[in-house]
């Protein structure tokens, strides 16, 4: 399975698929009419742990860590959507699971606050 597509599948329907993988688009992401930055999540492949056989052949599973970055104007608002989309990632996808606690962040040039988040999933390709 392609987790890019599995990730925004499960994720997208929290942020009306505001989810970007590495980084926002170069246009920046989107504002509603007021001119205020609508939520959205970054997505992230950052690692894994790769598993083989004695025989040197791999299992028909790979592991993926996954770092998702919820970014909300208020603080109360990023860490309300990382919950969403930590309870819709565990609830949604089996075997996932969480890797340490939710960590802030602050991006200065758009002003958002955001809450970061890693996940260990098993994917079969």
């Amino acid at each position: 399975m392609d987790v890019e597509a599995l990730v925004k599948s499960i994720i997208g329907p929290l942020v009306d698929d505001r989810i970007y993988w590495d980084t926002t688009p170069q246009s920046g992401p989107p504002k509603d009419i007021n001119g205020a930055y609508l939520p959205f999540v970054i997505a992230q492949l950052i690692g894994g742990t790769d598993q083989e056989y004695i025989d040197q052949s791999f299992p028909d599973h790979e592991n993926v860590r996954l770092q998702t970055v919820s970014f909300s104007p208020s603080s109360l608002g990023a860490t309300d959507l990382n919950r969403a989309v930590r309870a819709a990632i565990l609830s949604n996808y089996k075997p996932a699971g969480i890797i340490g606690s939710a960590i802030a962040t602050y991006d200065p040039r758009l002003m958002l606050r955001g809450r970061a988040q890693h996940f260990s999933l098993w994917i079969k390709p």
